[in-house]
Order: C-alpha cells, then sequence, then structure tokens
C-alpha cells in the first residue's frame, strides 16, 4: 500500500500528468506537389516537315474536280518539304485545365511534281507542279497540365498559299492561290526552365474542296489545276513564356 501511494503522488507530480490528459500530438501536414502555372502569354519558333497531297484535275472532264466520282486516274503531286515558322499565344488555366489560342505563321520550302496518266496530260514536258508557299492558322488550344507536362490537342482556321501550274512553274501556266483549310492538331510542351518550354506537335490541314487553278486558257479554256489538297505538319519548337 505504501509503494501505491508513491507511485501515485510521482505520476500526479509529472508534467503529463500535472494539467490532466494531453491531446495526442498530430503530424505536420504534407502539402501537395504544386501545379505549374501556364497562364500567360508565349511566343516562340518553330521548324519541321511537311507531307502534302493534291490532285490535278479539269473542269468538264468527266467530273473528276467534284471528288473525282468517276475514279478516273488523275496526277497527284505531293508537295513535301520542310517548314520554319513562329507562334504566339496567350494560356489560362483553371486547376489542371489549361486553355489557349495560338497563332502561327510558316515559310514552307515544298514541291510536288507528278506525271502524266493514261487519262490526265500535263503538258508538253509532263509535269504537274503543286507547290506549298506558306502557311498560318488560328487555333484554339485546350490541355492537361501534368507538372511540367502540358499534352493538347488543338483546331482551328489556316489560310495556306498553294502555287499550282504545268512546265516547271512557268508564270504562263501557273498561278497563286490563298485557300482557307481547318486544321486540326496533338501536341506536348515541356517546361524546361521557369520561363522556357520546349513542345512537338502534329497538325493536319484538311481538304475541304479547295482549288488552285492554272491561269484561264491553260487547259483550252477549261479551269484546271489542283484539287484534293492536303498536308500535315510535324514540328518542333520553343516557346518563351512572359
Amino acid at each position: 500500500m505504501k509503494y501505491a501511494t508513491i507511485v501515485a503522488v510521482a505520476l500526479a507530480a509529472s508534467p503529463a500528468f500535472a494539467d490532466g490528459p494531453q491531446p495526442a500530438t498530430q503530424l505536420p501536414a504534407v502539402a501537395e506537389p504544386g501545379i505549374v502555372d501556364w497562364s500567360g502569354a508565349y511566343a516562340g519558333l518553330a521548324f519541321g516537315k511537311v507531307n502534302g497531297a493534291s490532285e490535278f484535275c479539269q473542269e468538264n472532264f468527266l467530273d473528276t474536280c467534284g471528288a473525282n466520282p468517276t475514279n478516273v486516274e488523275l496526277p497527284a503531286p505531293a508537295p513535301n518539304g520542310n517548314a520554319f515558322g513562329v507562334q504566339l499565344g496567350y494560356n489560362w488555366q483553371k486547376g489542371k485545365a489549361v486553355f489557349g489560342v495560338e497563332f502561327d505563321y510558316s515559310k514552307l520550302n515544298t514541291e510536288g511534281v507528278a506525271s502524266s496518266t493514261v487519262d490526265y496530260g500535263c503538258g508538253l514536258i509532263d509535269e504537274c507542279v503543286t507547290v506549298l508557299n506558306s502557311a498560318m492558322s488560328l487555333r484554339g488550344r485546350i490541355g492537361f497540365a501534368a507538372g511540367k507536362f502540358l499534352p493538347f490537342a488543338t483546331a482551328g482556321l489556316s489560310r495556306v498559299e498553294v502555287e499550282a501550274g504545268f512546265y516547271g512553274l512557268d508564270p504562263f501556266y501557273s498561278s497563286t492561290h490563298t485557300i482557307s483549310m481547318p486544321v486540326v492538331g496533338l501536341g506536348a510542351e515541356y517546361l524546361i526552365k521557369d520561363n522556357i518550354s520546349v513542345k512537338g506537335e502534329v497538325l493536319s490541314f484538311l481538304d475541304n474542296g479547295n482549288q488552285a487553278f492554272a491561269p484561264d486558257g491553260t487547259c483550252g479554256g477549261q479551269p484546271c489545276g489542283a484539287n484534293a489538297i492536303s498536308a500535315t505538319l510535324v514540328r518542333f519548337g520553343v516557346n518563351m513564356h512572359f
């Protein structure tokens, strides 16, 4: 009994019991990893490769300029080459969702040449030529911020300068047109520094029935030239964010 009294007095005198029961000690909260802020303006440079397609046709020739329903074998110049351009845009961010708008301009160095077919002739020196000179687009973007990584989808409208004709694009037998084309794509950016990112993207310029015809009278008075024009642009670039 004597020993029990001593133990009780000692416990009552200890700091842990002096003020009654003590709350359990809680560990400090661990903060979630921060979300990278992609919002704001940016501008940059890009370079890449273009793979284009076209098909020569002539009005009132078996309806070949109306999506070629008669399946006539037509020359199909494929304007392939390089691209170099600039872009600028602005992002808005809500949580991990990133919305944006981007304008870009690319100088294209492409040429596609095709020979005559059984059904369609390409002139005296047997050349149907399609060239894509430049492209600009205004697109919306939507992405998902995964730390420093930003995958995105994009869509909008483009204006593409197309030159089409015959005889090695002799000015008398060729002409230049600027056509409108829908454009869609996928891409991703990665932040390598606080305000610098690298990106890669694929843009598809879709055929919507645009035509780039040679000068009047080139094909015996009937409109003729490039039809079913489309292109795919694969490019890489760098952006500075402000």
